[in-house]
C-alpha cells in the first residue's frame, strides 16, 4: 500500500547555525500575526521567512512573497546555510513535551510518501479542505519546488516500526543535542543506512496513512504533480512526517468556536435550537468570562465519556452552561454510526449548520485555547463561543477508515510537526 522513500534532505548546516531552536517554526496555519513578526525578527535565518514571508508595500506578480521565498532558498543553499544529505534518508524525531502536569514523548519518522488519489483508500483524508489555504501553498510550492513543511500522518503499526525506531534512538547518537522551541524539546536522528532504509520500506509496506494534519498541502502537492507533468520527479511524492497510532505520546486536542457578525435573528435562531437540543446546566456563576471560561472547560473534561457535550459562552449574557444532548435532538440522520460519538458534528448539525448555513465560515472562528476564546468574547469581537472535546482517537479512526470527512477544525494533533527540521526540494 504505501510506498514510504528515503530521501536527501536539506538541512540547516548547524556550522552555520548551531542553535535549531531559533530557526525552526511551527506550521503556517498556527501562526498568528503576532508570532509571524516574533519569528521574523528571531533570526536571519528562521524558516518562517520562507512558510510565512512578510507583504511588502508594493507587491506584485513580480516581487512578493512568494518570489522572495524562492530567491531567499537558492541563497541559503548557495551559501552553506542549508546543506544536502549525502545519501537518502529517513529522519526520526523526538517531541518531549507536557500535557496537564504529565511527561509525554512522541516520534515521527520523515520520509518521501509517493502520492496518492483520495479513493485509492491508501492515504486517507479526514476533513475538508477550503480554497484560500490550496491557492496560498500552490503559489508557495510553484516558487520553490520544494516541501518547506510537513505532512502529518498516522498509521497502524503491524509491521512492528515503533520497535525499530526505538532501538535506532537507543544505539544512535542523535544529530544535535536538545533543543526547545514554545515548550517542546526536539530530539533528531538521521537514518541513512540501507539497512534501517530497507526496514522502514518494508514496515510501512502494507500500512494505511490517515491524514493527521496538512490536508492542504497533501491535496496541493497532488495537483502540481498532475499539472507538472512529470517534469519533476520529486513532485510525485510528498514529505511527511509519520507517527504511529500506538504511540503513547499521541496526543489529540481539539478547536473550539467562536462565534461574530451574527444578527439578531440568527442570535435568537441560535438560542431557540440550543433549547431545542439541549439539556443545559448552567456553570461557573460570578466571576469574569474568563473564570467561567476554565471553569466551564474543567466541567467538560469531567463530564466521562459515553454522553455528548458542548460547552456554550453567551457574551450578552454573560453566562456558561454545559449542554448535554437531547435524546430527541432535532439532527439529521448519520451517514455512519460514529458521528453521534463525534461532538463537532453533532455542534454543526444541531445548531451552526442550520443558523448559519453556507456562510458558516464567515462568522466562525476556531481558537485552539480556551483563553483564547475568553479574550474573544471579552474584547466585544465574538457574540458567542462553544468549546469541544477532542474526538477519541479511536472514533476518528473508524471515521476515517470508513471515508467519512469530519467538519472543519474537528483534530488539533498536539504537538503540531515543526517546519525546518529538514526541507525536500523535488528535484530528486
Amino acid at each position: 500500500m504505501a510506498d514510504v522513500r528515503p530521501f536527501r534532505g536539506w538541512r540547516y548546516n548547524l556550522g552555520v547555525t548551531p542553535d535549531l531552536a531559533q530557526v525552526v517554526a511551527p506550521p503556517y496555519d498556527v501562526i498568528n500575526a503576532e508570532e509571524q513578526q516574533r519569528l521574523h525578527r528571531q533570526h536571519p535565518n528562521n524558516v518562517v521567512r520562507l512558510e510565512l514571508g512578510l507583504p511588502q508595500p508594493g507587491d506584485n506578480d513580480a516581487e512578493n512573497v512568494y518570489t522572495r521565498a524562492v530567491g531567499l532558498l537558492r541563497r541559503w543553499r548557495a551559501d552553506g546555510v542549508l546543506a544536502r544529505e549525502e545519501r537518502p534518508a529517513f529522519y526520526l524525531v523526538e517531541e518531549a513535551f507536557e500535557v496537564r502536569g504529565r511527561q509525554r514523548a512522541r516520534r515521527s519518522l520523515y520520509g518521501a510518501v509517493t502520492l496518492e488519489p483520495w479513493e485509492r483508500g491508501i492515504v486517507v483524508p479526514h476533513e475538508e479542505t477550503t480554497p484560500g489555504p490550496k491557492q496560498d501553498r500552490m503559489r508557495l510550492l510553484k516558487a520553490c519546488q520544494t516541501n518547506i513543511s510537513p505532512v502529518m500522518a498516522l498509521y497502524e503499526d503491524h509491521g512492528g516500526l515503533g520497535g525499530l525506531l526505538d532501538e535506532q534512538a537507543r544505539s544512535r547518537e542523535p544529530l544535535t543535542g536538545p533543543f526547545t522551541v514554545a515548550g517542546v524539546t526536539y530530539r533528531v536522528w538521521v537514518l541513512d543506512d540501507a539497512a534501517s532504509c530497507s526496514w522502514v520500506q518494508r514496515a510501512l509496506r502494507n500500512e494505511r496513512l490517515y491524514i493527521a494534519d496538512g490536508h492542504h498541502r497533501y491535496e496541493t502537492a497532488l495537483t502540481f504533480r498532475d499539472q507538472s507533468g512529470g517534469s519533476l520527479p520529486g513532485a510525485s511524492r510528498v514529505l511527511m512526517g509519520l507517527v504511529g497510532m500506538e504511540d503513547p505520546g499521541l496526543e489529540v486536542q481539539s478547536f473550539h468556536r467562536v462565534l461574530s457578525g451574527l444578527g439578531q435573528e440568527q442570535v435568537e435562531a441560535l438560542r431557540r435550537r440550543v433549547r431545542d437540543a439541549f439539556d443545559e446546566e448552567p456553570v461557573g456563576a460570578g466571576g469574569s468570562l474568563s473564570e467561567r471560561a476554565r471553569a466551564l472547560a474543567a466541567r467538560l473534561d469531567s463530564a466521562g465519556e459515553g454522553t455528548t457535550v458542548l460547552g456554550f459562552l453567551d457574551a450578552s449574557t454573560p453566562s456558561a452552561a454545559l449542554l448535554r444532548l437531547k435524546p430527541q435532538a432535532p439532527l439529521p440522520p448519520a451517514p455512519v454510526p460514529e458521528f453521534r460519538e463525534c461532538e463537532t458534528w453533532v455542534l454543526h448539525q444541531a445548531l451552526l449548520n442550520p443558523v448559519l448555513g453556507a456562510d458558516m465560515l464567515r462568522h466562525v472562528a476556531f481558537p485552539h485555547g480556551v483563553d483564547e476564546v475568553a479574550h474573544a468574547l471579552e474584547s466585544g469581537e465574538a457574540q458567542a463561543a462553544f468549546l469541544v472535546r477532542a474526538i477519541p482517537l479511536g472514533v476518528f479512526r473508524k471515521l476515517a477508515s470508513k471515508g467519512q470527512r469530519l467538519p472543519p477544525k474537528t483534530t488539533y494533533f498536539y504537538p503540531k510537526l515543526p517546519t525546518g527540521i529538514v526541507l525536500r526540494t523535488l528535484d530528486e
